[in-house]
């Protein structure tokens, strides 16, 4: 459900069936992630070729998933089967969101980490420019 359903329906039900403005809206959460600063939260630890970054990366994915995909919008378990709502769908993909825009700046960095100079730089960014590439590429 949270590979595909919940983006699926969110394209379908808030950009108007436009994967590009689903896009749009990850890069807008990466540039106001820079912009407000919480950004460097996000690269806190993003030298991927360690244990250590991947790793708290999975335990932030859980503690998600743990938090708000088992459990419905009234906080019943969901078990296999279960139908899940528009409501559950609509409150639950600005996490899916976010995780989005935090993998990709993530992914820039490593990327810039691995076939760039080496550590990134801590005030320039590569993560914002590779991101607007990509959308701009689609």
């Amino acid at each position: 459900v949270w590979d595909t359903e919940l983006i699926e329906h969110s394209i379908r039900q808030n950009y108007n069936a436009s994967a590009r403005g689903f896009q749009l809206s990850v890069l807008d959460l990466v540039r106001t992630a820079n912009q407000e600063g919480f950004i460097y939260d996000w690269l806190r630890c993003a030298d991927g070729r360690s244990i250590q970054c991947p790793s708290a990366w999975a335990e932030e994915s859980l503690d998600d998933a743990l938090r708000w995909a088992y459990s419905d919008e009234n906080g019943q378990e969901i078990n296999d089967g279960t139908i899940l709502s528009h409501t559950y769908m609509n409150t639950r993909i600005g996490i899916v969101r976010h995780r989005l825009a935090a993998a990709g700046v993530r992914l820039a960095a490593v990327l810039e980490s691995v076939l760039g100079s080496g550590k990134p730089e801590a005030n320039s960014l590569p993560t914002l420019a590779f991101a607007q590439f990509w959308v701009a590429d689609t």
